[in-house]
């Protein structure tokens, strides 16, 4: 038996891949490899190679490891320098599995060994595994597992319908360009969804076509975004019915056939942007819908001169977070007045009162503004 020395590979941003070494008494040795500011570092821990290496891939760029369960048992063990099995049972992890934040399971690797312990590292609240520790001489004998918050810049809704078919995960993209529903006998048969990478054009096909196929297309380039979904599924979990809501106001048609006292609504707090699309499907049908959800990057506040004669007082309302409400007076020929009334949080500002307003128009109107401009 060889001596145990204890291991920290300390804190990296994500697992890129694990690699497992089995015999026949369980796990022989693990490699890691680790993602650290784009560049990929490889740790091993245990020395013998085992008799079937095993390999267990994480997607990018948003699938990582939530959970290794295993088990921590006694074993002979084979020793290679002397061409001999141990006599003496000795203690070391016998068994393995990780799962993921997409719902993937690696198969087990290793086998239990004699009064195995089970044992299960996972972080809180949906963190994900950024390091391992634990012990290791001519084997893998104790590990324990650091986990780490995952970035808010994504929000993941898991989901929502049966539990059959394969899983899918379209990952995330700067947006959404255009969505094309299948429908068969009261269901969605397929979805396809074109999503927008810089300039390319990039097509995800989930279930089978159907000759029924019909569109929703956003206007991406004016800056249009999917916000929510709503959805329903039937009585056998399938996904029966669905309808995209945008942020300039717009819902498309409802797709396939709504099933009452069974909706489901994709519309996380805080995330506003629809960018990728993940679920479940068998070959002619929808399982399950889900998505991945970014936060809205504002921009930096951008002044533009004001447009018109060089006469009048100059002013400027500063800003705001958004303009809730706009009066206009007007006469004939221009503009006499105008007020804004802006949101700061849930506060309503009402700002001064530009122009003549004791001057009678011919007309005022009030806008709702509280959509914000574009022009």
């Amino acid at each position: 038996m060889s001596e145990q020395c204890p291991f920290d590979d300390g804190v990296y941003d994500c697992v890129k891949k694990v690699i497992i070494g089995e015999d026949s008494q369980g796990v022989a040795y693990i490699t890691i490899q680790y993602v650290r500011d784009g560049d990929v570092v490889q740790l091993e821990h245990g020395s013998e190679r085992g008799t079937q290496i095993t390999e267990f891939k994480v997607k990018d760029p948003d699938e990582y490891i939530t959970c290794i369960e295993g088990t921590w048992g006694e074993a002979k063990r084979y020793d290679s320098d002397i061409h001999m099995w141990n006599q003496t049972l000795s203690r070391t992890v016998t068994e393995l599995q990780f799962k993921t934040s997409h719902g993937r399971t690696s198969q087990k690797f290793g086998k239990p060994g004699a009064d195995s312990i089970e044992f299960k590292l996972e972080g809180n609240n949906g963190t994900k595994l950024v390091g391992l520790l634990g012990s290791s001489g001519r084997f893998l004998d104790e590990i324990e597992a650091n986990f780490d918050v995952v970035s808010s810049a994504l929000k993941q809704l898991e989901p929502q319908g049966g539990s059959d078919g394969h899983s899918w995960d379209d990952g995330a993209y700067d947006g959404l360009r255009k969505v094309c529903i299948g429908e068969d006998g009261g269901r969605v048969s397929s979805v396809e969804f074109v999503y927008a990478k810089g300039d390319q054009r990039i097509t995800h096909c989930h279930g089978m076509d159907s000759n029924e196929r019909k569109e929703f297309e956003l206007e991406y380039e004016d800056g249009e975004y999917i916000i929510s979904v709503e959805g329903t599924t039937d009585d056998d979990g399938f996904v029966s019915s669905l309808i995209f809501n945008t942020s300039m106001d717009r819902s498309s048609e409802e797709f396939g056939k709504a099933v009452a006292n069974n909706e489901f609504f994709l519309k996380p707090i805080g995330f506003h942007k629809l960018v990728g699309f993940r679920g479940r499907s068998c070959v002619d049908r929808i399982n399950a819908l889900g998505a991945n959800f970014a936060v809205v990057v504002v921009p930096p506040v951008k002044k533009l001169q004001a447009q018109g004669t060089n006469s009048g007082e100059e002013w400027d309302d500063g800003i705001h977070d958004n303009v809730r409400m706009i009066t206009v007076t007007y006469g004939h020929e221009s503009v006499i007045a105008v007020t804004f009334e802006y949101a700061n949080g849930t506060e309503t500002v009402v700002g001064d009162a530009r122009g003549d307003f004791d001057e009678i128009g011919d007309r005022k109107e009030v806008y709702d503004a509280y959509i914000y401009f574009q022009n």
